[in-house]
């Protein structure tokens, strides 16, 4: 403050009087409103420009995976990648939707729903509690490749779980017939690396041969259960395993850009070749089974994801149990992963059972193990004649 000293008309000092400083206020910038909603607007525009781009991208992928599959070297190849991965840019998207784009926003939530429920095949309540009729019975049966098992043993699996039949693939020298861990199933087959445990008689046991071959992709046996036929085939398609790493360096996108005609079209026949052969190897085991007159189980690692041609070759004939009484995702494959994408867990569905519709689903899981695949169960109400 300034202080100033005033004399009055006597020469007489006066007290000090204090002056106040003056405060300066400049007026705050203003920014036109017309050019904030303009901003607004183009920025409305390039979000729902982007999630349009994004869903339309994602619509044709999902679609490719289900209608084409394994019929095409780039669908096959992205099909057995972690499926979350497809899925992370539309929550991406949801944030900057909520702000500026509400009815995008809305879109993209309706995709990710549909995503889990139709394409993921989650089932987050299980199946409902079976009404037990009091004529008829269970059949237990367990699915299991044991390769790369990691040292997990059965025993405790089959203990807990009291299964009638135990279809293995993958069981080249292991010894279960005659072995006191395994007394409960007298009745062993094993033919190559398919094997069945079974408490059951075990009438008949073929391989399933594709004309031309000698290549066994599954077993067929048949089966006295209760009294009644029941058939079972425990399958094993060829690892992709080799292929997927080939295709690293981008051999996959020969299947978009090898379109008849192309300089291309040749490289995309070479690594289609194994494709097509899966294929048919499905389709041989499908028409054999379709040939059965009683009820059939159709179990084992069928070394595609749930959903493409080769998993339509069976689910278009029979029940898929996790479908149908499963619960989570039923995931098998790897069970044993340190993956990031996969948030560390089995992102595939692999081994499966599949049932005759004329079979009652009771229940299926997939069990939790170490293992690189992991077992499923599967239980089903028999009302067959009884001896």
């Amino acid at each position: 403050m300034i202080n100033r000293i005033r004399l009055d008309r006597q020469g007489a000092r006066q007290q000090p009087q204090e002056i106040e400083p003056v405060e300066l206020k400049l007026p705050a910038p203003q920014i036109p409103t017309g050019l904030l909603h303009k901003v607004l607007h183009y920025l409305r525009l390039a979000v729902r420009g982007l999630i349009i781009l994004c869903l339309v991208f994602f619509v044709l992928l999902i679609a490719g995976f289900h209608a084409w599959g394994q019929s095409n070297i780039t669908f096959a190849a992205l099909m057995y990648l972690p499926p979350w991965i497809w899925v992370v840019p539309l929550f991406l998207l949801l944030v900057p939707a909520l702000i500026l784009d509400r009815k995008s926003a809305f879109g993209l939530a309706l995709a990710i729903v549909l995503f889990f429920a139709f394409h993921i095949d989650i089932r987050l309540f299980g199946p409902a509690a079976p009404e037990f009729n009091g004529s008829s019975t269970t059949l237990k049966v367990i699915t299991w490749n044991r390769g790369q098992d990691n040292g997990v043993s059965l025993r405790p699996i089959k203990d807990s779980l009291q299964p009638d039949f135990i279809t293995l693939q993958e069981t080249r020298g292991r010894g279960y017939a005659g072995s006191p861990d395994y007394a409960e199933f007298t009745q062993v087959s094993n033919i190559g690396e398919f094997v069945l445990l079974s408490r059951w008689p075990i009438l008949d046991a073929s391989p399933v041969l594709l004309p031309g071959s000698n290549a066994v992709s599954a077993v067929r046996y048949q089966v006295l259960f209760e009294g009644g036929p029941l058939i079972i085939y425990n399958v094993h398609l060829p690892s992709p395993r080799s292929v997927l790493d080939s295709y690293k360096r981008g051999a996959f996108l020969w299947g978009i850009i090898g379109f008849p005609g192309s300089p291309w079209e040749s490289k995309k026949k070479h690594y289609q070749a194994f494709w097509d052969q899966q294929i048919l190897i499905a389709q041989n085991i499908a028409d054999n089974v379709a040939k059965e007159k009683d009820p059939v189980l159709v179990l084992g690692d069928f070394n595609t994801p749930a959903f493409g041609p080769i998993y339509r070759v069976f689910s278009s004939q029979f029940q898929d149990a996790h479908l149908k009484a499963g619960d989570g995702t039923g995931y098998t494959f790897p069970g044993n992963t340190h993956n990031p994408l996969a948030l560390f867990r089995p992102w595939l569905r692999l081994d499966m059972i599949f049932a005759s519709q004329s079979l009652n689903l009771w229940g299926c899981r997939t069990m939790e193990t170490q293992s690189q695949h992991r077992p499923v169960f599967a239980e089903f109400q028999w009302s067959g004649p009884k001896p």
